[in-house]
């Protein structure tokens, strides 16, 4: 279960990540 959780948390943060480089890009 908490790998499950692990994997969901690490998604949405290189997903946060990738939107704030991409906000800062334009």
């Amino acid at each position: 279960m908490s790998e499950y959780w692990n994997d969901i948390f690490g998604g949405t943060k290189s997903l946060l990540v990738g939107l704030g480089i991409t906000a800062r890009e334009f």
